[in-house]
């Protein structure tokens, strides 16, 4: 287990799928705590492996690569293109982040609705 590897992945997981700001009629943001935001836990997610692959960067004159944003940059496009791509039966072709069960739900709905015509999620 690398977690300093699989923590940025958790973290683009639940940016990806849960984390939304939500606004009250004030202006204030909903989530008063953390019991109403939505962070990450073990027992939602599925298990993932990770490795690290030492091979030196060709263009820094140490050979360093950097550190802990492996995780970060595929993960956002890795999670979405999977929701569609599991929607396209629906005809679902876009779902706006965060790709919340509501989000998914709604656009399952208005595909079944449109007979599969190619329908975006907002």
């Amino acid at each position: 287990m690398v977690p300093e590897k699989q923590r940025p992945v958790v973290d683009i997981a639940a940016e990806g799928m849960a984390d939304e700001i939500q606004r009250q009629p004030q202006e204030r943001a909903g989530a008063g705590s953390f019991m109403d935001y939505a962070m990450p836990r073990a027992g939602v997610l599925p298990f993932f492996a990770t490795d690290i692959s030492r091979v030196t960067s060709s263009t820094h004159p140490l050979g360093f690569r950097g550190g802990g944003e492996g995780g970060i940059t595929p993960s956002l496009g890795v999670i979405v293109n999977a929701i569609v791509d599991a929607l396209a039966e629906f005809g679902v072709t876009h779902v706006e982040m965060p790709a919340t069960a509501e989000k998914v739900w709604r656009a399952m709905r208005a595909g079944r609705a449109a007979g599969a015509g190619g329908i975006e999620a907002r």
